[in-house]
C-alpha cells in the first residue's frame, strides 16, 4: 500500500522539520529529542487517522504504526534524510521478497 508508506514518510519528514526548528530555540538533545519525535509522530499519525471520515479510505491514508513516523524522524535526525529513506525502503523491499519466497508468491493483503 504505497499511500500508507508515502503518508508515513510525509509525517516523519514533518516531525523532523519541527524538531529541527525547535532545536534552534530550545535545548533538545538525547532522550528529550527522541521522546519529542515519538510524541509528535504519534500525534500526527493519530491526526492522519481521524481527518478522513470514510472508513474505506482511512486504511489507505493512515500512517503505518503508531511510533514508526517518530522513529523514522529520529533516524533522519541522526543519519540524514536520504540515507534513512533509502535504508528503510530497501529493507521493506527485502522483507517483501522474503515473504514472497517463503509463501510461494502469495502475499497477505
Amino acid at each position: 500500500q504505497p499511500v500508507q508508506v508515502f503518508s508515513t514518510f510525509f509525517v516523519a519528514i514533518l516531525v523532523w522539520l519541527i524538531i529541527k526548528g525547535l532545536s534552534k530555540v530550545m535545548f533538545l538533545y538525547g532522550k528529550r529529542r527522541i521522546v519529542l519525535a515519538l510524541i509528535l509522530g504519534f500525534f500526527f499519525g493519530y491526526l492522519s487517522r481521524i481527518i478522513y471520515v470514510d472508513t474505506e479510505s482511512i486504511q489507505s491514508v493512515a500512517v503505518i504504526g503508531n511510533i514508526i513516523p517518530g522513529l523514522i524522524a529520529n533516524w533522519m535526525d541522526r543519519q540524514g534524510v536520504v540515507r534513512t529513506v533509502s535504508v528503510v525502503l530497501l529493507t521493506a523491499v527485502i522483507v517483501k521478497l522474503i515473504i514472497i519466497v517463503l509463501f510461494g508468491g502469495i502475499i497477505f493483503e
